[in-house]
């Protein structure tokens, strides 16, 4: 009996510290939502893949929506359960309520549930013991609580600073786009200007002095917003600067930004692929429900491969009728439409050749039976065929998905258009997007928000009106503590009755 008196105090012990153990390093649980992916998925945790998959059984990298993983967790993250509070997390973890919110501003009364993912802050970092954390158990509600926006709108007058670094100079096509962006970015400073914002820009060429040297000089450290830069480099080593900084930092090129996962001031522009296909999937299923899908397929090019699958799993979920038919079996194509519902063309391929080889059929079988209800559906990159393929186009019901269109017969792109040409004597480039639109579109969107709200307007995004020449916006945080992707998808529809409409598609 001795014996056991003195060795269950010993297993307790243990156990507590086990326990403690277990806390720190046992996995979490994440599910899956649209447009993630493996691989964005390990840099939200920053672990690999290959942990991942292990962790969880899997060989194969296909994730889908809905579905949940166990993650490796390294003590920073939680998941929380059903009942838990902000208080309790806080107590739990020895740092205080402020600390947990300010490391998570993406939450909110709204999503503060079961199954959220939180980072959670360092005790040792923060110097916190949660001692001093005297809240209630239910005040997560009032420290999550969006601000009241009267009381935020900026009162004091004062200019809107901006700092674009780029390689201005980088030579080449290149250049001519990062030059034409710069100068749509002018007309809509100059447009502010004439509704009385003030707005200033410091533009600084990261050819002509390195990115490190630019932070370094301290000369963008006021800046209320960042524009920029190329290369995955600079972009890393900016986007450490704007976390660190708390500075908002604004990447209109390029789709691949890993930084969105974990820096919560980064705006992505260009919406990465999975993200993209996974919110046209959502609206074509809303669009074409009960229709009858048929994929046109490409033996030989494989551009949109991960598009056809994802779309193909879609369709299955929804109890769509899916059919494939290869080019090479195009004559049987007729067999497979209905006549008492919508068809759906989609081929396999954005490519310009493979349309202009389909295209001939498919008129014939709507020439050949004037009662077909029939519309072919296709790629953003479509929107640069429209010289070649108007009528064809109008003719087939078409529609594409994108993010950004210019439709030269609206009022605000053709003024823009014109303002531009009056400016600097010259046409925009014909490229696709416009890089001018994207300058201004951007500038038009942001400055606003800035000089209304100051620092507070990430939590005001969406509530200024905003009509853009091309470019769709809609940010969304990637997660608690990430940054915002551009979510923002339409359809453009080439009607029969030759109609040219753009599907706003919330």
């Amino acid at each position: 009996m001795v014996k056991l008196r003195y060795i269950l105090p010993i297993l307790l012990f243990l156990s507590a510290i086990a326990g403690k153990a277990q806390e720190k390093t046992s996995s979490i649980t994440h599910t899956v939502e649209r447009g993630e992916t493996l691989y964005s998925i390990s840099k939200m945790y920053d672990v690999t893949e290959d942990d991942v998959l292990r962790l969880n059984g899997k060989t194969d990298k296909r994730i889908y929506a809905g579905e949940t993983l166990l993650i490796p967790n390294s003590g920073l993250f939680h998941t929380v359960v059903a009942g838990e509070t902000l208080y309790q997390l806080s107590k739990r973890y020895g740092v205080t309520v402020e600390e947990i919110c300010h490391k998570n501003p993406g939450l909110s009364v709204e999503n503060f549930k079961a199954g959220q993912v939180i980072v959670i802050p360092s005790a040792a970092s923060t110097g916190s013991d949660g001692e001093d954390d005297a809240l209630p158990a239910d005040s997560h509600d009032t420290m999550l609580a969006e601000p009241d926006r009267q009381t935020e709108v900026k009162t004091e007058t004062r200019a809107v600073d901006m700092a674009l670094v780029m390689p201005m100079t980088k030579g080449g096509g290149e250049q001519s786009r990062l030059i034409e962006f710069y100068e749509g970015m002018l007309v809509a400073i100059y447009d502010c200007k004439q509704r009385g914002i003030s707005v200033n820009l410091d533009v600084f060429d990261s050819n002509a002095m390195s990115v490190a040297d630019i932070l370094s000089s301290g000369k963008v450290g006021n800046a209320d917003l960042i524009i920029g830069p190329f290369g995955d480099d600079d972009i890393h080593r900016l986007s450490d600067y704007s976390k660190a900084n708390d500075i908002p930092l604004l990447i209109p090129f390029t789709s691949d930004v890993d930084d969105v996962f974990n820096n919560p001031n980064l705006f992505q522009v260009n919406t990465p692929q999975s993200y993209l296909y996974s919110d046209v999937y959502v609206h074509f299923i809303e669009r074409f429900k009960g229709s009858n899908v048929i994929i046109l397929n490409d033996e030989k090019r494989q551009d949109k491969k991960a598009f056809i699958e994802g779309l193909q799993h879609e369709l299955a979920a929804n109890d769509f009728d899916c059919k494939v038919v290869s080019k090479s079996s195009l004559s049987s194509l007729g067999g497979l439409l209905v006549h008492d519902g919508a068809n759906v063309i989609v081929p396999s391929t954005g490519d310009h050749t493979f349309l202009s080889e389909v295209m001939p059929a498919l008129q014939n079988l709507v020439r050949g039976d004037e009662t077909l209800d029939l519309h072919l559906f296709g790629y953003p990159e479509w929107q640069t065929y429209t010289h070649d393929y108007l009528s064809v186009f109008y003719e087939l019901d078409t529609y594409f998905f994108t993010s950004f269109y210019a439709n030269m017969l609206s009022d605000v792109s053709t003024l823009f258009a014109n303002k531009y040409q009056s400016w600097y004597k010259k046409e925009l480039m014909n490229t696709y997007p416009k890089y001018g639109m994207l300058g201004y579109d951007l500038m038009s969107y942001f400055i606003p928000y800035i000089w209304q709200y100051g620092k507070d307007f990430y939590t005001h995004l969406g509530t200024l009106p905003f009509n853009p020449v091309q470019t769709g916006l809609k940010f969304e945080r990637v997660n608690n503590w990430g940054g915002f992707l551009n979510r923002k998808v339409f359809f453009v529809h080439f009607s029969k009755d030759f109609g040219l409409n753009i599907l706003d598609l919330e």
